[in-house]
């Protein structure tokens, strides 16, 4: 059975289920005390991409700001170190406690870079590529031609 363009009655149950779980961790997420100089970076393929460049430059410019990113492996971990971040591994007690503080928490690729619920009440930053602009008007069915003759 096809409720909502093709996903299952299961499919949609179990979404529905997943956020009810976890929409008490993304209310707390508000209740958490945050400092506006301790700012997350985060990557789930690796110490790249826009975060990394932005983690890099806060850390060399801005003393005042903690600049700490959350590594999904071991090489993503050690490469940070040696630009001179601070780290903390993903699903480890100090990344939850330090997301949990964090004034400012960057995202590039998604939700996965970091833990959403624990940063729910931080100032989110989206870092991506660029504005989808691919994607505009792919969900429209037909397009009007306003043109005048």
């Amino acid at each position: 059975m096809s409720l909502i363009r093709g996903r299952s009655a299961r499919a949609i149950l179990r979404t529905a289920a997943t956020i009810l779980v976890q929409a008490p961790r993304f209310v707390a997420g508000y209740l958490y005390r945050r400092d506006r100089r301790m700012w997350v970076f985060g990557n789930v393929h690796g110490f790249r991409d826009s975060p990394r460049y932005l983690a890099e430059h806060v850390a060399a410019s801005q003393p005042d700001v903690t600049a700490v990113w959350i590594a999904h492996d071991p090489a993503a971990a050690d490469a940070a170190r040696a630009a001179g971040l601070k780290v903390a591994m993903a699903n480890d007690a100090s990344a939850r406690k330090l997301q949990r503080r964090a004034g400012v928490a960057f995202f590039t690729h998604g939700f996965r870079d970091l833990d959403l619920p624990l940063v729910s009440g931080a100032y989110l930053v989206y870092l991506w590529h660029g504005t989808p602009l691919k994607r505009v008007g792919l969900d429209v069915s037909a397009v009007q031609s306003r043109r005048r003759p």
